[in-house]
């Protein structure tokens, strides 16, 4: 039996996981994975910490549905947040620009994309073993306490030659 699937073309890979998967066979000791966005430790754990234990019970305890929230994320959460972050801006006016607070609410806020290059990115992995995508995507809760001098100077290092 012939698949309908068959003489479909094979969708792009993700640039994500091919960085990870460099990133994996990559055995220096000191490198450093900015591409997800997990939050590792000192040691590269990525611990489940008690607030997040505490938060996932009581919304499993009080959820309702399984439903999937709207794209521009929960409204009393955006609110809340845009309450703190944008008080001196009319609530009308905060989902309505490209600084909106979506990026907050959609949990994008720890991401950022550095003014770097393909080569650049390409630079930081083959000369620096620091992950990013080559559209200089980078998550910053990554970047561990023990590497921001180093993450620094790389950057600093790619930039100006």
């Amino acid at each position: 039996m012939t698949s309908r699937f068959n003489g479909m073309d094979e969708a792009p890979s993700d640039p994500i996981f091919g960085i990870k998967n460099k990133f994996l066979s990559d055995l220096r000791e000191n490198r450093l994975d900015l591409t997800a966005g997990v939050y590792r430790d000192s040691t590269g754990a990525t611990p489940v910490m008690e607030a997040v234990s505490l938060a996932q019970e009581s919304i499993v305890s009080e959820e309702q549905t399984k439903d999937y929230l709207p794209i521009a994320g929960d409204a009393s959460f955006c609110e809340s947040v845009g309450s703190l972050v944008l008080s001196n801006q009319p609530a009308d006016s905060w989902f309505h620009t490209p600084s909106s607070l979506l990026g907050i609410a959609d949990g994008n806020g720890m991401f950022h994309v550095a003014s770097i290059n393909p080569a650049q990115a390409a630079r930081l992995r083959t000369e620096h073993a620091i992950y990013v995508l080559d559209s200089g995507r980078l998550n910053i809760a990554a970047i561990i306490e023990d590497s921001i001098e180093r993450v620094i100077e790389a950057f600093r290092g790619v930039e100006t030659e």
